[in-house]
Protein backbone atom coordinates (compact mmCIF):
# COMPACT_ATOMS: atom_id res chain seq x y z
CA UNK A 1 0.00 0.00 0.00
CA UNK A 2 1.64 3.85 -0.59
CA UNK A 3 2.07 5.97 1.92
CA UNK A 4 -0.26 8.24 3.16
CA UNK A 5 -0.02 12.16 2.68
CA UNK A 6 -0.72 14.28 5.37
CA UNK A 7 -2.56 17.88 4.06
CA UNK A 8 -1.12 20.36 5.01
CA UNK A 9 -3.95 23.05 4.64
CA UNK A 10 -7.10 21.89 6.03
CA UNK A 11 -9.81 23.91 4.50
CA UNK A 12 -13.27 23.98 6.58
CA UNK A 13 -14.57 25.92 4.17
CA UNK A 14 -15.34 22.87 2.11
CA UNK A 15 -16.71 19.17 3.06
CA UNK A 16 -13.93 16.91 4.67
CA UNK A 17 -13.88 13.23 5.95
CA UNK A 18 -13.04 12.37 9.47
CA UNK A 19 -12.23 8.69 10.38
CA UNK A 20 -12.99 8.17 14.01
CA UNK A 21 -13.42 5.20 16.91
CA UNK A 22 -15.93 4.14 19.27
CA UNK A 23 -14.03 2.61 22.00
CA UNK A 24 -15.51 1.15 25.35
CA UNK A 25 -14.23 -0.51 28.20
CA UNK A 26 -16.43 -1.28 31.31
CA UNK A 27 -19.60 0.35 30.34
CA UNK A 28 -17.43 4.01 29.34
CA UNK A 29 -16.19 5.72 26.55
CA UNK A 30 -12.88 7.36 25.79
CA UNK A 31 -12.80 10.78 24.84
CA UNK A 32 -10.49 13.24 24.32
CA UNK A 33 -10.38 16.36 25.35
CA UNK A 34 -9.46 18.86 21.91
CA UNK A 35 -5.84 21.34 22.32
CA UNK A 36 -6.11 22.85 19.48
CA UNK A 37 -9.49 23.42 17.43
CA UNK A 38 -12.74 24.01 19.31
CA UNK A 39 -10.67 23.57 22.18
CA UNK A 40 -11.49 22.37 25.35
CA UNK A 41 -14.50 20.35 23.48
CA UNK A 42 -14.87 16.39 23.96
CA UNK A 43 -14.00 14.32 20.84
CA UNK A 44 -14.06 10.66 19.99
CA UNK A 45 -10.37 9.63 18.85
CA UNK A 46 -10.92 11.11 15.56
CA UNK A 47 -9.56 13.62 12.99
CA UNK A 48 -9.22 14.26 8.97
CA UNK A 49 -8.47 11.29 6.49
CA UNK A 50 -5.01 12.19 4.94
CA UNK A 51 -4.58 11.94 1.38
CA UNK A 52 -3.93 8.30 -0.49
CA UNK A 53 -5.27 6.97 3.43
CA UNK A 54 -7.09 3.69 4.03
CA UNK A 55 -10.30 4.42 5.83
CA UNK A 56 -9.16 1.40 8.84
CA UNK A 57 -5.88 2.79 8.54
CA UNK A 58 -6.68 6.06 9.24
CA UNK A 59 -9.02 5.48 12.15
CA UNK A 60 -6.27 3.55 13.80
CA UNK A 61 -3.58 6.22 13.27
CA UNK A 62 -5.88 8.79 14.31
CA UNK A 63 -6.80 6.76 18.01
CA UNK A 64 -2.85 5.95 18.62
CA UNK A 65 -1.88 9.69 17.65
CA UNK A 66 -5.06 11.26 20.06
CA UNK A 67 -4.70 8.48 22.87
CA UNK A 68 -1.69 6.59 22.35
CA UNK A 69 -3.64 3.70 22.61
CA UNK A 70 -3.59 0.37 19.82
CA UNK A 71 -6.50 -0.71 18.74
CA UNK A 72 -8.69 -3.73 16.64
CA UNK A 73 -11.46 -2.42 14.58
CA UNK A 74 -14.27 -4.63 15.26
CA UNK A 75 -17.12 -3.38 12.68
CA UNK A 76 -18.33 -0.38 10.75
CA UNK A 77 -20.37 1.97 12.55
CA UNK A 78 -21.93 3.94 10.04
CA UNK A 79 -21.42 7.55 7.75
CA UNK A 80 -22.36 10.38 10.05
CA UNK A 81 -22.60 14.41 8.35
CA UNK A 82 -23.20 17.17 10.42
CA UNK A 83 -22.54 21.05 10.14
CA UNK A 84 -22.15 23.44 12.57
CA UNK A 85 -20.89 27.11 12.50
CA UNK A 86 -17.18 28.09 13.18
CA UNK A 87 -15.60 31.45 12.34
CA UNK A 88 -19.15 32.71 11.10
CA UNK A 89 -18.33 29.71 8.77
CA UNK A 90 -20.29 26.46 8.03
CA UNK A 91 -18.17 22.86 8.50
CA UNK A 92 -19.43 20.57 6.34
CA UNK A 93 -18.06 17.30 7.83
CA UNK A 94 -18.49 13.59 6.77
CA UNK A 95 -17.50 11.19 9.74
CA UNK A 96 -16.98 7.66 8.95
CA UNK A 97 -16.89 5.80 12.34
CA UNK A 98 -15.79 2.66 13.38
CA UNK A 99 -16.20 0.36 16.19
CA UNK A 100 -12.88 -0.72 17.91
CA UNK A 101 -11.83 -2.39 21.04
CA UNK A 102 -8.31 -1.44 22.94
CA UNK A 103 -5.43 -3.61 22.65
CA UNK A 104 -4.26 -1.23 25.11
CA UNK A 105 -4.97 0.91 28.12
CA UNK A 106 -2.16 3.11 29.24
CA UNK A 107 -3.56 6.57 27.82
CA UNK A 108 -0.45 8.37 26.60
CA UNK A 109 -1.95 11.70 24.34
CA UNK A 110 0.14 14.50 23.14
CA UNK A 111 0.05 17.11 25.27
CA UNK A 112 -1.07 20.50 23.71
CA UNK A 113 -2.92 19.12 20.86
CA UNK A 114 -4.99 17.03 23.21
CA UNK A 115 -5.98 18.52 26.75
CA UNK A 116 -7.10 15.28 28.48
CA UNK A 117 -8.05 12.00 27.63
CA UNK A 118 -10.79 9.62 29.70
CA UNK A 119 -13.45 7.12 29.84
CA UNK A 120 -17.24 8.50 30.52
CA UNK A 121 -20.29 6.85 30.88
CA UNK A 122 -23.21 7.18 28.38
CA UNK A 123 -25.23 9.25 31.53
CA UNK A 124 -22.17 11.32 32.27
CA UNK A 125 -22.17 12.14 27.98
CA UNK A 126 -25.76 12.81 27.81
CA UNK A 127 -24.73 15.43 30.97
CA UNK A 128 -22.18 17.41 28.70
CA UNK A 129 -23.48 17.31 25.37
CA UNK A 130 -23.15 20.74 24.92
CA UNK A 131 -19.33 20.30 25.31
CA UNK A 132 -19.13 17.96 22.64
CA UNK A 133 -17.29 18.59 19.41
CA UNK A 134 -19.68 17.27 17.53
CA UNK A 135 -23.50 16.77 17.78
CA UNK A 136 -23.52 13.61 16.37
CA UNK A 137 -21.19 11.76 19.20
CA UNK A 138 -23.81 10.92 20.93
CA UNK A 139 -25.81 8.88 18.00
CA UNK A 140 -22.60 7.36 17.30
CA UNK A 141 -22.76 5.63 20.73
CA UNK A 142 -26.26 4.88 20.52
CA UNK A 143 -25.57 3.14 17.58
CA UNK A 144 -23.12 1.32 19.45
CA UNK A 145 -25.15 0.73 21.89
CA UNK A 146 -27.98 -0.72 20.02
CA UNK A 147 -25.45 -3.27 18.10
CA UNK A 148 -25.74 -1.43 14.73
CA UNK A 149 -22.64 -2.37 14.31
CA UNK A 150 -21.85 -3.85 10.13
CA UNK A 151 -19.29 -6.05 9.08
CA UNK A 152 -16.21 -4.51 7.78
CA UNK A 153 -16.95 -5.92 4.45
CA UNK A 154 -18.99 -3.07 4.41
CA UNK A 155 -15.67 -0.83 3.89
CA UNK A 156 -13.92 -1.84 0.30
CA UNK A 157 -10.78 -2.59 -0.57
CA UNK A 158 -8.19 1.19 -0.41
CA UNK A 159 -7.73 1.47 -4.11
CA UNK A 160 -4.83 3.92 -5.69
CA UNK A 161 -2.62 4.85 -8.65
CA UNK A 162 -0.04 6.59 -6.55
Amino acid sequence: MSKAIPIANKIFTQPYIVVGVILEKDGKFLLVQEGKVDIGEWNIPAGWLDLNEDLIEGAKRETKEESGLEIEITGFLGIYAGCKVRNNQINHCVRIIFAAKPLSYELNYPKGEILDARWFSTEELELMKDKLRSITILPQIKDYLAGKIYPLEAIKPFVTRI
